[in-house]
């Protein structure tokens, strides 16, 4: 816990640096896609490029893209990989959109919630939070397969189905 506390503290003490270079990941890894190279990102290397280059859109701007994910899931279109899961979010509009859920994003979750836990394990100077069961409450991870067999289902649902075995153990 005392590493993982160094290093949050490191990239608070330069949060402009550390999202920089996440926004330098996300672009890398989604700029020789289709959605990518539609977006417009195949050549931007940095915030103010991404700022002046990528306009600002709604949901509405990717609905055929979310079309073609359904239908065929194709790699290399939204990601380099075919998508797993699709989440569903109503967000603050009530109306349902999808939300892509690559293997990178519940990743980065599971170092989100490992990192909470043993803050929280440090902070409390407790290790015995996890000693009995825990109950999660989540929807459906998987709500409808689609044509193109990806899984829709809800976020925090997949994210239970994917986290860690120690976490599902417990």
């Amino acid at each position: 816990s005392n590493r993982l506390e160094a290093r949050q503290l490191a990239l608070h003490a330069d949060a402009a640096r550390a999202q920089e270079r996440l926004l330098g990941r996300i672009l890398d890894t989604y700029r020789s896609t289709e959605i990518g190279r539609a977006m417009g990102i195949a050549d931007v290397r940095s915030v103010e490029a991404f700022r002046r280059e990528v306009p600002v859109r709604g949901g509405e701007a990717y609905q055929a893209h979310w079309s073609k994910v359904l239908t065929s899931n194709p790699p290399g279109f939204l990601h380099e990989k075919p998508l797993k899961y699709v989440a569903v979010s109503s967000g603050s509009t009530g109306a349902q959109k999808p939300v892509p859920v690559p293997a990178e994003l519940l990743a980065s979750y599971r170092r989100f919630t490992n990192h909470l836990f043993f803050h929280a394990f440090r902070e409390l100077g407790r290790y015995d939070i996890f000693d009995g069961h825990v109950l999660v409450a989540a929807g459906p991870a998987v709500k409808e397969i689609a044509p193109s067999g990806v899984l829709v289902g809800f976020g925090s649902g997949i994210a239970s189905v994917e986290s860690p075995r120690f976490a599902r153990s417990i």
